[in-house]
């Protein structure tokens, strides 16, 4: 099994959001997987709606860009600048500090 494949598979078993703490750099293990997801639900709850969808398309059904785009009927170059963005705030509000400091 190649890389990517290992890696892809490994993202659906752990599930969302435990892909975001990996875009974080950080591996959660059984003691604390729940808690710091139920954190990170109460985080991506407060987002707005285009921002949440993009994010639970991309990593937890794992859709590419492109795909995100057509389901919500949003231009590309939207959807990838809202993603990127939206993953550099949430580490810098007060709760994604919060949750970064705690997990990692």
């Amino acid at each position: 099994m190649t890389h990517a494949a290992e890696t892809a598979r490994f993202l659906r078993e752990t599930g969302y959001p435990d892909t975001i703490f990996l875009q974080w750099g950080i591996t959660l293990d059984e003691s604390n997987r729940k808690e710091a997801r139920q954190d990170l639900e109460k985080i991506l709850a407060e987002l707005p709606s285009l921002e949440r969808n993009i994010l639970e398309l991309r990593y937890q059904k794992f859709l590419t860009i492109k795909q995100i785009a057509a389901r919500l009927g949003v231009p590309l170059h939207i959807v990838r600048k809202r993603k990127e963005e939206t993953m550099r705030r949430l580490i810098y509000t007060e709760a994604g500090m919060n949750l970064y400091q705690m997990y990692r």
